[in-house]
């Protein structure tokens, strides 16, 4: 499913899909140029994702709410330059079996990952001047290297759960975070 290159699109309803068996690409992909109106995913029930989950350039889109259901994506998560996203909250996502990224987001104040229990790939947190917030105390499994970096205004990191990375664990150049 690709929703992409609609310079109007305010809302993407798609209220009544559980799951999709493949990609789920919402924003750019190669050429083209987001959808600069989105305000709001109307994914309410969608559940699972069987191949990558891409939000792309996206500049209205201030959060991730209308995805609250998804539990799992089964191939790479990636969510990068959304210019107005503030917060990145999904609630019952507990499985991510690629890679997770979250990056370049200028506004992105708060990221919370309270379910999520293992990533099969590595994660990438990096360039959200303005990220305060890294919550994903129930991470228990890392299959790759994890990198949190260039996050001015990161001030709490919390990873407390997470007992098997399969490589490295790269926290640096957050200039805030002291703890």
């Amino acid at each position: 499913v690709y929703v992409d290159d609609n310079v109007s699109l305010a809302t993407v309803d798609l209220g009544g899909l559980e799951t999709v068996g493949g990609t789920l690409n919402i924003g750019a992909w190669w050429w083209s140029y987001g959808n600069p109106a989105l305000e709001s995913l109307g994914l309410h029930r969608l559940s699972s994702v069987g191949g990558g989950l891409n939000i792309e350039d996206n500049d209205g889109l201030a959060d991730l709410s209308g995805l609250e259901s998804l539990e799992t994506v089964r191939g790479q998560l990636s969510i990068p330059d959304n210019d107005s996203l503030v917060a990145i909250e999904l609630p019952l996502l507990q499985t991510v079996s690629e890679q997770l990224y979250i990056h370049t987001h200028p506004s992105l104040d708060s990221v919370e990952l309270l379910a999520l229990s293992s990533v099969g790939g590595e994660i990438s947190v990096y360039d959200n001047d303005a990220l305060r917030k890294i919550d994903a105390s129930n991470l228990a499994l890392l299959g790759g290297s994890c990198r949190i970096t260039r996050n001015d205004s990161l001030i709490h990191l919390d990873l407390l759960g997470l007992y098997s990375a399969d490589s490295s664990l790269y926290i640096y150049s957050n200039a805030s975070l002291t703890d």
